[in-house]
């Protein structure tokens, strides 16, 4: 009870300060990003569809990969792509800038397979388009459909250590500079900063613990 009341007046303080920003600013096609930025752009593909092809949801937050703590808040520091598909490319800004790590796959907001047993991470340069690679979570997602219950009252059902995100690098993708660039032009064309590719981080984290439902993989 405690830690909900402490969460609700969070929230209300972030409702009620009109400058606080809530989550990530949000990359529009008009958008204007360069390299004196104070955000980071980041850019993935998504793998074609395997025997799976439910929608999804990718979890990335500020992370230290030293402590292997969160470090993102209510409002910086974690990222919003929104419901994702297969087979296209994804982008949106991070404030701040520094090392963000794939928390979950979550699929219906009901069933998450949580990353804590390996996950990646990358440090996300300020005014540069960050390109992760191509990020696969088809294995993930056919755990969770295997291993929890297919039916749920309202309860999240967490999936734990075991499952992990098929990953290639940008250095395994082909032409991926070339293609990433034609995304931006044709999604985002006031998008003009140089392209990078940060090297991946394999890591992990302990799930965190809440009064009211006990493990989560959730940061807070």
């Amino acid at each position: 009870m405690r830690q909900l009341i402490v969460a609700l007046v969070l929230l209300i303080g972030v409702i009620a300060a009109p400058s606080a920003e809530a989550g990530p600013p949000a990359l529009r096609q008009g958008t204007e990003f360069g390299p004196d930025s104070e955000s980071a752009l980041v850019v993935f593909e998504v793998a074609p569809p395997h025997s799976v092809v439910a929608p999804w949801d990718l979890e990335l937050y500020g992370f230290n990969p030293e402590t292997h703590r969160w470090t993102m808040t209510l409002t910086r520091g974690w990222s919003d792509f929104g419901t994702l598909s297969f087979g296209r490319f994804y982008a949106g800004l991070v404030v701040p800038a520094g090392i963000y790590a794939v928390n979950s796959v979550k699929t219906q907001n009901f069933w998450i397979a949580c990353m804590n047993g390996g996950t990646v991470a990358f440090d996300l340069q300020a005014g540069r388009v960050n390109y992760l690679g191509v990020l696969d979570p088809s294995d993930a997602l056919a755990q969770v459909a295997s291993g929890l219950s297919r039916t749920t009252r309202g309860a999240v059902l967490t999936l734990y250590d075991t499952p992990r995100l098929g990953y290639t690098p940008a250095t395994d993708v082909p032409d991926w500079e070339s293609r990433a660039q034609a995304f931006l032009a044709a999604n985002y064309p006031g998008v003009r900063a140089p392209i990078v590719a940060p090297a991946p981080i394999e890591t992990t984290f302990e799930p965190s613990r809440s009064f009211i439902s006990g493990r989560t993989c959730a940061p807070w």
